[in-house]
């Protein structure tokens, strides 16, 4: 009996525990079940929103490429703008030099109709009578108009009259002068016409003495035996001369080169690498950087570098007259300005530099001595004087200097259109304190003077 109530309890214990059992496992279902539908809802909802997310994304996309279109546009109307702007800056500096030009002409005709007042009033006053003073008041208005007429006075006999240049040739040297500040066509074969013009330049050198006179300058002559025999280049191009006055002689002494040591220097010292040129000359990384952005410049003009009183020319344009040597190029008016105001600091004189040259060709810096730098500006317009060939080679090299942004014809148009307009240095260093300077620094840099002296 004892046992069986002992297992009737037992029993009864377990059931309990049973029915505990089934009600834990009850609120777990019902847990799991709330679980499971906030899950869903949770899921609904988040599906809606990526719904909703990816719909956003669509629309900004189809923004972004409105935008897109709309910056192609955009780009596409401000390159046209550019463009548009170059030609119209490219028409006002044609338009004002047509303006100089007119008025240019303009000053000469009315110096022409003084000259013809000039000459009515001298045959009226000589029909009339011979007297000596009236003679002296013709001389005294003589004097006044012949600065402006170019009438030049003279003595002839004790009486004393005046020689008149006739009307045909003023009418002629006025049309030249018009064309000489107008136009640039002194061509660079009138050697006479280029020396008169240097002479009467206060900034162009007269002469290739020393200015004291008393120190004999080791120059180089320029004869054509002597260009014939210097370094050869297939880089260079020949000038055309037509003039009615030169001979052929005379036109063989101006020659366009591009990689021939200049004739006005009696030094060379080279070739020198970029490294071994920073190495002599104690260059810095950035000093070597800014002539290495020489190479890479997309702007018309010289490509100079000036530090301290060192020159640097990358791929030079080297023209040789019969008595002078000129570093010449082409660029815009404000470029031009710029490089002449590099090499003079803005002051008056000749300023001097240790010249260096990167000719492309022989891809190799040269020293050429301690050179006098002339700003020369428009002493010439050398473009017209020049063979189809040369021209060619010329373009060619404008282009490829600035990155081919142009063609060569489109170059062409701008020469002759005066929108590239020439700028021209003259360059000097074979007197004998410029030749006694070369040699020293060419000393300092390592190189024997003796050795380099030219020939």
């Amino acid at each position: 009996m004892a046992s069986w109530l002992l297992w009737h309890a037992e029993l009864r214990s377990t059931q309990d525990e049973l029915s505990n059992i089934s009600t834990v496992v009850l609120r777990i279902h019902d847990r799991l079940t709330d679980i499971i539908n906030r899950s869903g809802d949770e899921a609904r909802s988040l599906q809606d929103r990526m719904n909703e997310l990816e719909m956003d994304c669509q629309h900004m996309n189809r923004e972004l490429d409105g935008l897109w279109e709309l910056n192609q546009d955009l780009q596409a109307a401000a390159s046209r703008g550019n463009q548009a702007t170059d030609r119209a800056v490219d028409d006002r500096n044609v338009a004002n030099r047509k303006l100089r030009h007119a008025r240019k002409l303009i000053r000469d005709l009315l110096d022409e109709r003084r000259v013809n007042r000039f000459l009515h009033f001298i045959d009226w006053n000589y029909s009339r009578s011979n007297n000596y003073c009236v003679q002296n008041g013709l001389a005294a208005e003589y004097e006044r108009l012949s600065p402006i007429s170019g009438i030049l006075p003279s003595r002839e006999r004790e009486a004393g009259t005046l020689s008149i240049v006739s009307l045909e040739s003023l009418l002629r040297g006025a049309s030249d002068t018009s064309k000489s500040s107008s136009e640039d066509t002194v061509r660079p074969e009138r050697t006479g016409a280029v020396q008169d013009t240097r002479r009467n330049s206060p900034n162009v050198n007269t002469s290739r003495e020393s200015p004291s006179g008393s120190h004999t300058r080791g120059r180089v002559e320029r004869t054509p035996k002597n260009r014939e025999g210097g370094p050869s280049s297939s880089a260079g191009a020949a000038a055309e001369t037509g003039g009615t006055s030169s001979t052929s002689s005379e036109q063989a002494q101006w020659k366009l080169h591009y990689s021939r040591p200049p004739l006005s220097s009696v030094i060379t010292c080279g070739p020198m690498s970029w490294t071994d040129l920073a190495r002599r000359l104690s260059l810095d990384d950035e000093m070597i950087a800014s002539l290495r952005r020489l190479a890479s410049g997309d702007e018309y003009g010289l490509p100079l570098q000036i530090i301290d009183k060192l020159a640097f020319v990358y791929d030079p344009i080297i023209l040789e007259g019969p008595s002078a040597t000129y570093i010449i190029d082409w660029g815009r008016e404000n470029r031009n300005m710029r490089d002449v105001r590099n090499v003079t600091h803005g002051r008056m004189g000749y300023p001097e530099f240790h010249t260096f040259f990167y000719p492309v060709k022989k891809d190799a810096w040269y020293y050429f001595g301690h050179m006098t730098w002339v700003p020369v500006g428009k002493l010439w317009s050398l473009w017209p004087t020049l063979k189809p060939m040369s021209r060619a080679k010329l373009t060619s090299k404008l282009r490829d200097r600035s990155g081919g942004k142009m063609s060569r014809e489109e170059i062409t148009r701008l020469i002759e259109d005066d929108c590239l307009e020439q700028n021209c240095f003259e360059i000097s260093g074979n007197d004998s304190r410029a030749v006694t300077a070369s040699c020293s620094f060419a000393s300092k840099m390592g190189f024997s003077g003796k050795s380099q002296l030219k020939g």
